[in-house]
Formats: C-alpha cells, sequence, structure tokens
C-alpha cells in the first residue's frame, strides 16, 4: 500500500479540485431541472414530485443549465491538461 501512495503525483491536487468543481457544477444544473423545470423536459432526468416547482433558482433558473453545462466541461479539460506543458499552438 505504501508503494500506491508515493507513486501519486504531487500536481494532482489541482486537477482533482477541478474535476470536483465540475461534478458541483453539474450536480447544481441537475437541480434546476429538479426544481425549475417540467419534467417532461428533461428525458432522463426522473421526475421527483416533492422538488417538482419548487421554484429554487428562479429567474437564473432559465439560463443556468446552458452555462453550467459548458463551464463544467471545460473543467473536466483543464483536470485532464498536464501539468507544465506548453499549449499546441
Amino acid at each position: 500500500m505504501a508503494g500506491a501512495a508515493s507513486s501519486f503525483h504531487p500536481s494532482a491536487g489541482p486537477s482533482v479540485r477541478l474535476a470536483a468543481l465540475g461534478c458541483l457544477a453539474l450536480a447544481a444544473g441537475t437541480l434546476v431541472y429538479l426544481t425549475d423545470r417540467d419534467p417532461s423536459r428533461a428525458a432522463l432526468i426522473p421526475a421527483i414530485p416533492v422538488l417538482a416547482g419548487l421554484g429554487l433558482f428562479g429567474g437564473p433558473g432559465a439560463w443556468l443549465p446552458s452555462f453550467v453545462h459548458p463551464f463544467a466541461f471545460s473543467l473536466f479539460t483543464a483536470a485532464l491538461r498536464q501539468p507544465g506543458r506548453s499549449p499546441a499552438y
């Protein structure tokens, strides 16, 4: 077990934080669909009667998923980038 801990790359910390922040952003977008949107608009998200119609996000709930989705996946992309490498362009 000590071998696995010693092979952990020290710069993995920022990547893990970026990926965790991306997951948190996607969870917020999912919460918008569960609380503010009509269940018929999201085919893969089940309707939960307790949460439906809460209007938790109000006005920003209309555009929040459109912002959160690309933001989260840009964080995932940044988390996968190798540290210290210059851009390819």
